[in-house]
């Protein structure tokens, strides 16, 4: 039941920079390692993770955990997170840094 309510749920608009958050949180990278690589503050970082949370599991009365969010990310790869699976799938989740070659 509950995997079929996260089929169902899209949640459209998610912006590129929420994608990379959530791309590099479902890979297993630490919220810190996530606010450096993209220049964020560690809240900052908290709290685009909640906001998708919150899109994703408030509507369905679920409580909001890392499991469920990685499980309703695998299901709309092709729709709501498409660029962040691209990001996962081609290995760029973070952008190269200014001056780095290679």
């Amino acid at each position: 039941m509950i995997d079929h309510a996260l089929k169902t749920q899209h949640v459209r608009g998610i912006s590129e920079a929420s994608q990379r958050v959530l791309a590099a949180r479902i890979c297993g990278c630490p919220v810190e390692a996530i606010a450096e690589h993209l220049s964020f503050s560690v809240s900052s970082v908290y709290r685009e993770i909640e906001r998708i949370q919150i899109a994703i599991f408030d509507p369905l009365s679920l409580k909001r955990d890392g499991w469920a969010t990685s499980r309703w990310f695998s299901h709309h790869t092709s729709c709501c997170v498409a660029f962040a699976a691209s990001l996962i799938r081609d290995g760029r989740i973070f952008p190269r840094e200014k001056g780095v070659t290679g």
